[in-house]
């Protein structure tokens, strides 16, 4: 039960290092560091991100797509095409690319059993001209670590963005 308290906070606490500028992180108080010292070093990811969905297996934390803020409009270019996930248990482990479903910020991700699930998200579609509209997707896909693919299962019946699932 520790065990599982202690990765729910982990998890939280590891958010901050999504943002790049965040290249050392320091626990917050009472909060015990996942490597010994104080202070856990951890990589920037491939871009910066908002809004992406994240989950922690194991050793490891995954980050899904999430809006880059390239494009000044809504677009398809401001949604990340990374999937990727860190060995927190590996000092100086590098980010490693993975698989990719179908880009999209205000996604959900978690972890059951090994596997990753991606819950919905807010999408782009072209429009007229440099007009692009946002739709809130029905995704529900299964992503398996060993095999590194994805499984798309029964579609949400409503499209849903800006969530989290547990």
């Amino acid at each position: 039960m520790a065990s599982m308290r202690r990765r729910s906070i982990l998890s939280v606490w590891l958010a901050g290092i999504l943002a790049p500028a965040w290249a050392v992180l320091t626990p917050p108080q009472g909060v015990a560091a996942p490597l010994q010292g104080d202070v856990a070093p951890y990589p920037p990811l491939p871009e910066a991100v908002a809004s992406f969905g994240a989950a922690v297996d194991g050793d490891y934390l995954y980050v899904s797509s999430g809006a880059n803020g390239r494009s000044g409009n809504n677009s398809i270019e401001r949604l990340s095409q990374h999937f990727c996930r860190l060995n927190l248990a590996k000092p100086g482990a590098a980010w490693e690319p993975l698989s990719m479903h179908h880009p999209a910020q205000s996604n959900a991700l978690l972890a059951y059993q090994g596997r990753l699930y991606r819950v919905a998200g807010l999408s782009y579609q072209p429009g007229e001209g440099d007009e692009s509209t946002f739709d809130s997707t029905r995704f529900f896909a299964r992503y398996n670590p060993d095999t590194d693919t994805w499984t798309d299962l029964p579609s949400l019946p409503e499209g849903r963005s800006s969530l989290d699932a547990a």
